[in-house]
């Protein structure tokens, strides 16, 4: 493998631009080594940062991931044993099949849908109220899962009470 320069040149937001950022990195290792698989990432990562910093809006407020207040009905004290396996969570189980999302914070919800290999889209913002695939799916690669998201899901009575 010879040495080389991977780099990604980019600007943001895309509508009207803000920054503008250059990732160069000198002799990157590994099989993806292109300006795309390494220096790509990196860009995302500090622009999000630095938009944040700056106080950049969005061009699309629906897509924009928020972090929201949960005041849990109960809470049940954890306790960690060295060496004991990971109880699973509400969104493990088999991950070739769509897992519910349903009331779940969208950030929460996402990356339970990102884990299994699907690519994600939002729309609204809030808790899942609905979703597609449908929980229980058989997942295929390529699968691409919407997220329906509201601010007032309405849960379930029992969920409720």
């Amino acid at each position: 493998m010879a040495d080389h320069v991977a780099s990604f040149v980019g600007f943001v937001p895309a509508a009207r631009p803000a920054l503008v950022i250059l990732v160069s990195l000198d002799t990157p290792r590994g099989l993806l080594n292109h300006g795309g698989d390494v220096a790509a990432p990196v860009f995302a990562r500090v622009a999000e940062d630095a938009l944040r910093h700056l106080a950049v809006p969005s061009e699309d407020p629906d897509r924009v991931l928020r972090a929201t207040v949960h005041r849990a009905v109960s809470a049940t004290p954890a306790a960690y044993t060295p060496g004991a396996p990971a109880a699973p969570g509400p969104a493990d189980g088999d991950p070739a099949e769509m897992p519910d999302l349903f009331g779940r914070p969208a950030r929460e919800a996402a990356l339970a849908a990102a884990r299994r290999g699907l690519a994600v889209e939002l729309r609204g913002s809030g808790r899942v109220v609905g979703q597609s695939p449908e929980p229980g799916t058989r997942l295929e690669p390529g699968m691409v899962c919407l997220l329906r998201l509201s601010r007032n899901p309405v849960l379930p009575a029992s969920e409720g009470q």
